[in-house]
């Protein structure tokens, strides 16, 4: 893969995976074109969709090869807009001056460090484009938590080998009325991410959440100072993120066999992660 090709959908062996497509007029009309009129944005190893009202992406997909990791021998990161969009058309860096913010990667830095050695150095260049950066509260990415939400593919890979460990994945914010407010942007406080891969020689996949929300209880809200992470239907995610993930909505390891056979058919699942030893599970 070379330079701007994007998302692989033909990462995962003998099976196809696409982009996310939208599930409403409302979100197709709040994607923000590139400067060249796309709708969807190419870098290496990852692809991306901006949102024209939030600023900030509103999925970012992306391919992971264990077998060909670059390891990183500096750990700078300089944050950029991204050429392919108007400055205007994202939140930059000066939302993270002097606060609690941080500024937090989708495609993370050391995912997409794979390939040749200019390849992964592209990649990593790439992901600090502030089209894969979504303000992160500090109270989760200072946290145990953030070690967890990162340690979910690493946990996935090892069952099986995940097929030579190629995962192909899809995450970003996931937008609410609730999402806190801070010089004119409003910062979310839920996010998502798909983890696909190949099993057995089938396609599986798996969706979580990472959310001030108490699903598996009866509080709408938690304190602000507390995050939790979940596994949760892809079904679900696919509602509230207002797009559609095609085959791994039905790939869902959380459905049931039954349900898996009649699509749209499923009785809601969720679980909290408490920690990686939880991540896999039997019937999950």
């Amino acid at each position: 893969m070379g330079k701007d090709t994007g998302f692989d959908r033909n990462h995962l062996a003998g099976t196809t995976v696409g982009l996310p497509t939208s599930a409403t007029s409302a979100m197709t009309a709040d994607i923000q074109p590139t400067v060249d009129g796309a709708l969807v944005r190419d870098c290496t190893h990852f692809s991306l969709s901006l949102s024209k009202a939030r600023r900030l992406c509103h999925w970012v997909a992306w391919n992971i090869d264990a077998s060909m990791k670059v390891t990183t021998t500096s750990d700078h990161r300089e944050f950029v807009f991204d050429p392919a969009y108007q400055d205007s058309c994202q939140t930059g860096g000066a939302l993270y001056t002097d606060d609690e913010l941080d500024q937090g990667h989708i495609a993370s830095f050391s995912d997409v460090s794979w390939g040749s050695t200019d390849e992964a150095a592209l990649a990593r260049k790439e992901s600090c484009f502030f089209s894969n950066i979504t303000p992160q509260l500090a109270n989760f990415n200072r946290s145990d938590l953030k070690g967890l939400w990162g340690e979910l593919e690493n946990e996935i890979a090892k069952e099986d080998k995940a097929a030579q460990q190629r995962l192909s994945l899809v995450g970003g914010p996931i937008f609410s009325g609730a999402d806190l407010e801070f010089r004119g942007v409003r910062v979310p406080r839920d996010f998502f991410k798909i983890v696909a891969y190949v099993d057995g020689g089938s396609l599986k996949a798996k969706g979580f959440r990472l959310t001030q929300k108490d699903l598996d209880g009866e509080l709408a809200l938690l304190p602000l100072d507390q995050f939790r992470v979940y596994q949760q239907a892809i079904t679900e995610l696919a509602q509230e993120v207002g797009f559609d993930f095609g085959p791994l909505t039905q790939a869902d390891t959380a459905l049931t066999p039954a349900a898996r056979a009649t699509e749209g058919s499923f009785s809601p699942r969720v679980r909290r992660i408490t920690s990686p030893d939880e991540i896999v599970v039997a019937g999950w």
